[in-house]
């Protein structure tokens, strides 16, 4: 189950999204995307990836991710849906 489970509006709150490398090949760039009613407030640096962040999406670009490896990138985002 995610925690948090509820994200007030206006209360910035820290995310992090463990992301897995299921692929065969190494992975050099991940991107994650909010949906409207939500604003990301900033993108974390991880250790050997450089963020951006570009509207509604972050990206981060570095690694690489081996094969069945996994990677935490961390978001702090605002609810700003009603």
């Amino acid at each position: 189950m995610p925690v948090p489970q509820f994200l007030p509006t206006g209360v910035v709150t820290t995310l992090d999204f463990a992301v897995p490398n299921e692929r065969p090949e190494p992975m050099s760039g991940v991107s994650i995307s909010v949906p409207a009613g939500f604003q990301i407030a900033r993108a974390h640096p991880t250790a050997g990836w450089t963020a951006s962040l570009d509207g509604s999406t972050s990206t981060w670009r570095g690694g690489p991710l081996a094969h069945l490896s996994t990677e935490t990138f961390r978001l702090d985002v605002d609810v700003t849906a009603p």
